[in-house]
């Protein structure tokens, strides 16, 4: 283990291998990397990306960083409308149902 790394080396008695403590990239949703056993990563909502809390803009506000409760999942109900053309500009609604995460100081959805 190297203090401040992000690896921790394997010896035997022909090589040293260097692997890394955490691989949050490698899931790519926030139901896997939610429910994944690696203490380090969590879903970074409003980033949209598996990381480590540190990495996450804001990971100190309830639910901008969700780790082991994929309940916390942003979570969409209804897309209106279901289907459209890319011909003309269409307006389309996205409900969500669960898992927003809330919205900072002067921050709002609409």
């Amino acid at each position: 283990w190297t203090s401040g790394q992000n690896y921790v080396y394997a010896i035997t008695s022909t090589s040293v291998v260097q692997v890394p403590i955490e691989q949050c990239s490698t899931f790519t949703g926030c139901l896997s990397c939610a429910a994944n056993v690696n203490p380090l990563c969590g879903w970074c909502t409003v980033e949209q990306k598996c990381s480590r809390r540190s990495q996450c803009q804001n990971s100190t506000i309830s639910s901008r960083w969700v780790q082991g409760n994929t309940s916390q999942c942003p979570s969409s109900s209804s897309v209106t409308p279901t289907t459209f053309t890319l011909e003309r500009q269409t307006n389309i609604t996205l409900t969500i149902s669960s898992g927003l995460p809330s919205p900072l100081t002067g921050e709002s959805f609409l």
